[in-house]
């Protein structure tokens, strides 16, 4: 889904659930891609609650889950500091 539709999508919504490749995550060394952060500073800027799930988390090793979830709380936490404390899953 572009980024144009999903913030048209939001629009309508109360919660925003963004789901992220486990793959890619860990690839990218735990942090989420400018597209996904884009979505969540939408979600800031328009008082949106967001849901973040890691899609085949159960592939990853628990040290791959355990850092790739704290570097997504950590990098929401210092970019959207509205979001902070946001628990990823």
């Amino acid at each position: 889904m572009s980024a144009f539709k999903s913030e048209q999508s939001m629009a309508q919504s109360a919660v925003a659930v963004l789901m992220v490749d486990a793959d890619h995550c860990v690839k990218q060394g735990g942090f989420l891609r400018s597209v996904e952060m884009d979505l969540v500073h939408h979600c800031e800027r328009e008082g949106r609650a967001l849901v973040v799930t890691v899609n085949k988390g159960d592939l990853l090793t628990p040290a791959q889950r355990t850092k790739t979830r704290v570097s997504i709380s950590n990098q929401i936490a210092q970019q959207a500091r509205a979001l902070a404390g946001l628990e990823v899953r």
